[in-house]
Order: structure tokens, then C-alpha cells, then sequence
């Protein structure tokens, strides 16, 4: 009976000893989630944060007979800070279609979960415009970049028109036409690479793009119609090229930021709203191969533009 009464006293203590133990347990549990936390938080360097497990297990690796597993205190996390873009349990990007469709009898559009919008197939895009019949992908968000693949041939009016979003667009060789409105609006639009093929942009086409800092016209234009650049506001270089015979209309009116600008040799006529709004314009080149009177109505449509800095080549 005494033995058993030894035996029983044990036990108990034991069982106190154990729950004792347990409750230590949780409060360093609790303790090193916090710091945890807390060093995630502070940590800049992207490498991968210890998880309490991680921080506990260091502490309590062994005691006595008892081995300590952090995944089985707490689940291990191998994740590294978000933007350290190495994060396993956070959703990782890699191009893969997330929307499709037809834009053309032989022409597709996808987008990836990366923002790219791809252009592909071959001959014209659609037209649309700007309300009852807008492109398909015009309520799709996050589209960051454009791409028109080779054997695409005309980007369809008002394809892109008002997509805010848009920060690039690679055009391919291919396409020889550039439709209305085609980029109206793409106030985020910044780089263009314009393929080396294109005879005509239509009217509007890179209207109020005001992230658009310079482009390059190919030497394949032929036709540039009006307003075309009206309203890029942060235009500041635009290479004019020789195969274009005239300038119509208010192609770069209210360009603010363009300062200077060359005609190039055989442009014959100059529209009369060319440049109008364009209060940063100080000096134009032009050459002997403009006819068409210019004078009078190029200094009404910007005020400050000096006769002498208006010279003839």
C-alpha cells in the first residue's frame, strides 16, 4: 500500500512538473512569434526571416530525453519577405494567360498574369471606338505592356484608347498603319518602339500621352495626320522624318515641353495649328522647301517664339 501510495505521489508530481513545463512552453511559443514579427518588420536585407519555430527550436533543441521539433511548435515558414520577389507562399508570376480572344479575322489578343497584352496572327486588328464598341480587352486592369507580333498589319482605331495602365508598346515590323486613337488617353505611356514598316498614323493616335517623353518617326512614314501627339505634355524630342511631304493641322499642339524642333528638308507645307499651345517652343528650324505661307500664323499660334530663332536651312 505504500508503494503504491509512492508510486501515486510520483505521478502527480510528475503531472505538475509536465503541465508546468507546458505552460513555459507556450509563453516562449508566444514570445518568439512576437519577435518574429517584430524582425520581419525591421529587416531590409531580403534574406529569409527565421519563423518562430525556427527561433524556439534554437532555444530548445534538446531537454533532457525530450527532443523539441520547431515544425511540430510551430509551422517552419521558408517565405521571404514579399519584396524580396522570392516568396513561396505568396502568388508567383510567370506569364501565363489569364484572358484571350479574337481582335481580327486571323488576329488574337492574350494577356498574361505579368500585365502583357500580345497581338498575334496575321493581317488587320479591329476597329473600335470609344463606347459602344470597345476592345475586348478594355476591362481588363494591370495591363502594363503592349505587343504587336509580326504579321499583325494595322492596329485597329481606338484599340488601346483610355488604358491608363499601359507603359509600353512594342510594335513590330510588320505593321504598316496605326488607327485613329489607337493610344488615345495612355497617360502612363512612356516607351514606344515603333516598327520600321509604318506608312500612315491617323489622327489622335498618341493623343494625350503625357508620359511620353521623345519619339522616333521610321522612315517609312509617309502620312502623319492631325493631332496625332496633341496634348503630350512631356514630349521634349521628336525626330521628324524625310519621308514625310507635310505637316498638317495641331499634329504637336499643346506639346508644353517641346523646346526646339527641325523640319526636316522635304516638308512643303506647315498647318496652321502645328504648334499652337506649345509655350515651351523656342526654337524652330525650317527649311527652303516650305511654300506654303507660315509666318504670320506660326508666331500668332505661339506668342513667344521670336522671329530671329525661326531660321531657314
Amino acid at each position: 500500500m505504500r508503494q503504491t501510495k509512492r508510486i501515486l505521489s510520483f505521478l502527480l508530481a510528475l503531472t505538475v512538473t509536465l503541465s508546468s513545463f507546458s505552460e513555459t512552453i507556450t509563453a516562449e511559443a508566444e514570445y518568439f512569434a512576437e519577435n518574429r514579427a517584430e524582425a520581419s518588420a525591421a529587416d531590409n536585407s531580403g534574406e529569409p526571416v527565421p519563423s518562430a519555430g525556427e527561433l524556439f527550436f534554437d532555444k530548445y533543441a534538446v531537454k533532457g530525453d525530450i527532443a523539441l521539433d520547431p515544425d511540430r511548435l510551430l509551422p517552419v515558414s521558408k517565405q521571404k519577405r514579399p519584396d524580396s520577389g522570392d516568396a513561396d507562399e505568396l502568388p508567383v508570376s510567370n506569364g501565363e494567360t489569364v484572358a484571350s480572344g479574337t481582335c481580327g479575322d486571323s488576329v488574337t489578343w492574350t494577356l498574361d498574369d505579368l500585365g502583357t497584352l500580345t497581338i498575334s496572327g496575321t493581317g488587320d486588328m479591329r476597329s473600335y471606338d470609344s463606347s459602344s464598341n470597345t476592345a475586348p480587352w478594355r476591362d481588363q486592369t494591370g495591363v502594363k505592356a503592349v505587343k504587336i507580333e509580326n504579321g499583325v498589319t494595322c492596329i485597329g482605331a481606338y484599340a488601346f484608347y483610355g488604358m491608363t495602365s499601359v507603359e509600353s508598346a512594342d510594335i513590330a515590323d510588320s505593321v504598316s498603319n496605326i488607327g485613329s486613337a489607337a493610344f488615345y488617353g495612355c497617360t502612363s505611356l512612356a516607351s514606344v518602339d515603333m516598327s520600321d514598316s509604318i506608312t500612315r498614323i491617323n489622327s489622335t493616335a498618341f493623343r494625350n500621352c503625357t508620359s511620353l517623353k521623345s519619339i522616333t518617326l521610321p522612315d517609312s512614314l509617309t502620312v502623319l495626320s492631325g493631332s496625332t501627339f496633341m496634348g503630350c505634355t512631356s514630349l521634349t524630342d521628336v525626330t521628324i522624318p524625310n519621308s514625310l511631304t507635310k505637316l498638317e493641322g495641331s499634329i504637336f499642339c499643346d506639346c508644353t515641353s517641346l523646346k526646339s524642333i527641325t523640319i526636316p528638308n522635304n516638308i512643303t507645307s506647315l498647318g496652321s495649328s502645328l504648334f499652337k499651345g506649345c509655350t515651351g517652343l523656342t526654337s524652330i528650324t525650317i527649311p527652303n522647301s516650305v511654300t506654303s505661307p507660315w509666318g504670320d500664323l506660326l508666331f500668332t499660334a505661339v506668342p513667344g517664339l521670336k522671329a530671329w530663332l525661326c531660321r531657314r536651312i
